[in-house]
């Protein structure tokens, strides 16, 4: 990594216009939790490319990952309205939108990045994470009920959480 952003680093010092090592430069920044700036090479690199549902996703990631939600859904939002067919982008839309609390819109951007039973597998999977035990077994079971020959993956995240909801005897959730 080091090596690459050196590298991509004396690229821009060359010539700044080159979007590309713009959003290269904040992948790597990302994954060395810079996200202040790699924030900052996204924007340089929409400056130049403004249409690039790549590089709004890839900064979306960034502030998602830095846990400005908010931020990340319109961020997301834009990279969604240049390339709505991007099931990532679509997918990344869903868990930023399911951050912010809204599990309806997150689970219709779920859809949109796939098919109903991975949306709603997708989405009772969050709410597993995040202790909601009840409504990940709604969600989880009409992942199942939507197509059950296919999705044996909504049927083992259910049997977690009904594993989850086992009580013992002092009525604490007992996690398996």
């Amino acid at each position: 990594m080091d090596l690459a952003k050196k590298d991509i680093s004396e690229a821009l010092t060359l010539n700044d216009k080159i979007w590309q090592a713009h959003a290269l430069l904040g992948v790597i920044l990302d994954t060395e939790k810079k996200h202040s700036e790699a924030e900052k090479e996204y924007l340089k690199a929409l400056e130049i490319q403004p249409d690039s549902a790549a590089v709004y996703n890839d900064l979306g990631v960034s502030l998602y990952l830095d846990g400005k939600f908010d931020k990340a859904a319109e961020t997301f939002l834009k990279a969604f309205n240049i390339n709505p067919e991007n099931q990532r982008i679509c997918n990344n839309l869903g868990l930023a939108l399911f951050r912010l609390g809204n599990s309806e819109d997150a689970l219709e951007a779920f859809k949109k990045g796939g098919h109903e039973a991975a949306a709603y597998n997708n989405l009772g999977y969050l709410q597993m994470k995040d202790k909601k035990y009840d409504k990940a077994v709604v969600a989880l079971e009409k992942a199942i009920e939507t197509n059950p020959s296919y999705y044996t993956k909504a049927q083992k995240n259910l049997d977690k959480v009904k594993a989850a909801l086992k009580k013992t005897a002092d009525g604490q959730i007992q996690l398996e």
